[in-house]
């Protein structure tokens, strides 16, 4: 019944404490009555009651429809910090948080923050593929709603670091991957692997068209055609920089994992 035109994509029905010609509600800045009781109950419902009924609600919508995003009924960001409704945001992101509500969407199905990876805006399509193929849980936030993910996922974000966790913890079905998609990974993984323990992943293209990991035998990553010639019979130790799937960028490849054949192993080119 009152004349508000409200900007937020629901629309919440509570017990308000409305002035005797409803025309408006209570709150802490009136100065107009002493008792004080009606507008703290109103700014209660604000700050407690309204935004733990909306985490509800978006609960109730992510298991109506697991695979669609709900964002559009998300709380909306306010430039009037005077409007009730201004905290909305923090509040409802805060409670998601908290309760670690299984409530960002991924292309495997809504997530909490300690199951998925927050992406970071940068992503090209074609890694977006690569993780939707390897079936890594990433959530992709609308952009005014970036600062408010990041203090709830903190160091839970897409990183090389994070992305080598996630397939370590899931090896068991990189083989099933196709090969664009493992040469994505570890193209991305080496762009920045820092600690990562990238050797234990099945992901390195060798010459003889076969996927495996660095682990445990030595890999050559030829510098130029003579090499490439010279290793030509060892083609099971050679990495596969020119692929069918996606070429490197053989410089950093090279300072990422090269390690050469013992002397031994050389063979002349024929």
């Amino acid at each position: 019944p009152l004349p508000l035109d409200p900007i937020q994509p629901i629309h919440m029905h509570a017990l308000f404490s409305l002035s005797p010609d409803r025309a408006r509600l209570h709150h802490l800045q009136d100065k107009s009555t002493q008792d004080t009781e009606p507008a703290e109950w109103n700014d209660w419902l604000f700050k407690d009651g309204i935004p733990v009924a909306w985490a509800k609600l978006l609960c109730a919508l992510a298991r109506v429809h697991p695979f669609q995003p709900t964002f559009e009924k998300w709380p909306r960001i306010m430039d009037n910090k005077q409007d009730p409704l201004s905290h909305a945001v923090e509040k409802v992101i805060g409670i998601i948080g908290r309760e670690s509500l299984a409530l960002w969407p991924t292309d495997t199905g809504y997530v909490n923050s300690h199951d998925g990876l927050l992406a970071v805006g940068s992503e090209s399509a074609a890694l977006k593929d690569a993780f939707r193929e390897a079936k890594i849980p990433v959530a992709f936030v609308p952009k005014e709603l970036q600062s408010y993910a990041k203090a709830v996922f903190k160091c839970r974000k897409i990183s090389p670091a994070n992305i080598c966790a996630f397939l370590e913890s899931e090896r068991g079905s990189i083989v099933a991957l196709g090969g664009k998609t493992k040469c994505k990974l570890l193209d991305y993984i080496l762009s920045n692997s820092g600690s990562c323990n990238f050797g234990n992943l099945e992901i390195f293209p060798f010459e003889d068209g076969v996927f495996r990991s660095i682990n445990g035998i030595s890999a050559f990553v030829h510098r130029d055609e003579f090499e490439k010639a010279l290793f030509s019979k060892e083609r099971d130790r050679s990495i596969a920089l020119e692929n069918n799937f996606a070429p490197f960028d053989s410089l950093s490849i090279r300072g990422q994992f090269t390690r050469l054949l013992p002397p031994d192993h050389i063979q002349k080119p024929q």
